[in-house]
């Protein structure tokens, strides 16, 4: 039998705790990005089935590939935007322990320290609303109206 070498093994411990402390604000961030990526491309999903159910023969005149690539590009530049002051809440600051070792460590910014409490309903209410539950009201929106139509035409 070959025996294997463990990449895992041969990472130095310091420098993957590390790469975590530095990346585990940007990586949150893109995660709630793409969140919000997703809850809006399902509801322009749903308005396009929408559409497609209660206006079969005007579809393909409303809805055209160039549209959807511009409306999906706005999707991504909104998410960024709405969610772009959040990159710049935590800086990191190198500190040097006892026995002469450097880790990073996390610290809010002054831009935040200033702005807590509108940052906090920033993110609490208006991004909750805009991001969450506006796509969600749209889609059960347009399920029920498709709902209905589809039922209403099989009578």
């Amino acid at each position: 039998m070959r025996k294997l070498s463990c990449v895992a093994s041969k990472i130095d411990p310091d420098r993957g705790w590390w790469l975590n402390i530095i990346f585990l604000p940007q990586v949150y961030m893109f995660n709630r990005v793409f969140d919000h990526v997703t809850s809006f491309t399902t509801m322009i999903i749903s308005i396009e089935r929408f559409v497609a159910v209660v206006w079969p023969f005007k579809v393909n005149l409303l809805i055209t590939k160039t549209r959807m690539v511009v409306v999906i590009i706005f999707i991504y530049v909104l998410s960024f935007a709405l969610q772009g002051l959040f990159f710049f809440i935590y800086e990191i600051r190198w500190k040097t322990s006892e026995d002469g070792r450097r880790f990073p460590s996390y610290r809010t910014t002054s831009l935040y320290q200033r702005n807590e409490k509108a940052i906090i309903a920033y993110n609490s209410l208006v991004l909750s609303n805009i991001l969450v539950f506006a796509p969600m009201i749209v889609v059960r929106f347009c399920s029920v109206v498709i709902l209905h139509k589809i039922t209403a035409s099989m009578r």
